[in-house]
């Protein structure tokens, strides 16, 4: 690999990674298009298997050439990623903005930006997601590094993942998988919000909560350690539903499924 203390790399007709790049205390910044003018290679064309690490956050930008990786594509940062234009994968693509675990790393996409892996998986640890562009893979899987916990649709979690209803309209695959050692809130997602992501998956290491107003899926998945609580209608459209709140299958906190009062479930 090559190892920089801090990289900023800015081309205006395109750059090529063919090996590792590390930055050991700051910042990691690649822009293939810096004067942002389609007048030749612009771009950033990345190897088949290429790792790039941050120890602090991490940039990919190109205006007008659009950014590709020919196969695996691993993108790491301390203090999280920021992808400003489109970028395709031809293999599996793994995005960890909070590599330290510490908290504070949140994967931010661009509005008018796609991560596009066609049919491989889109593998993204953060501790925030801020996606204003589209996400589309074979398979996502979304991993809450610091397991504070995931606020689904209008939930929020103070200092966890939050997905709302509009970034999870923008994601388009068949399954998307959701996983935390905290708690899952769930809260008034639409048959809009939820209509590109076909199957849902939601693992918990505490408990899941579907809060206020109902839900509506294709198919759902939920699954916790130490239980669930149903509070409002949980619809899926396309699919099963299924619950599982011992998914340890050891003895928690409270591992049952508890429903209010007047509660439908249906599928």
């Amino acid at each position: 690999p090559a190892v920089f203390v801090a990289l900023s790399a800015l081309a205006g007709n395109g750059i090529a990674v063919n090996q590792d790049l590390v930055t050991t205390a700051l910042d990691l910044s690649l822009d293939g298009d810096s004067n942002d003018t389609a007048d030749g290679a612009d771009g950033i064309r990345l190897a088949a298997g290429v790792s790039l690490t941050s120890a602090g956050s991490l940039t990919l930008e190109s205006t007008t050439g659009g950014m590709t990786a020919a196969g695996d594509l691993n993108v790491y940062a301390d203090s999280g990623i920021a992808i400003l234009n489109s970028l395709a994968a031809g293999g599996t693509l793994t995005m960890d903005a909070d590599a330290d675990d510490a908290g504070g790393g949140t994967l931010a996409v661009a509005a008018g930006a796609t991560l596009d892996t066609g049919a491989n998986t889109l593998l993204i640890a953060a501790d925030d997601l801020d996606s204003q562009g589209a996400l589309r893979a074979g398979e996502i899987r979304l991993y809450d590094s610091d397991g504070t916990g995931i606020g689904l649709g209008s939930a929020a979690v103070a200092g966890g993942m939050t997905v709302s209803g509009s970034e999870l309209q923008n994601m388009t695959t068949p399954g998307l998988w959701l996983y935390t050692q905290g708690s899952i809130f769930a809260d008034s997602i639409t048959a809009a919000d939820s209509a590109n992501a076909g199957q849902v998956a939601l693992d918990a290491g505490v408990s899941i909560i579907f809060d206020t107003a109902p839900s509506v899926f294709g198919a759902l998945s939920a699954a916790a350690d130490d239980g669930i609580s149903v509070n409002d209608d949980i619809t899926t459209l396309l699919g099963d539903l299924a619950l599982n709140g011992d998914a340890d299958g050891a003895p928690g906190a409270d591992d049952s499924i508890v429903f209010a009062a007047g509660v439908q479930v249906s599928a």
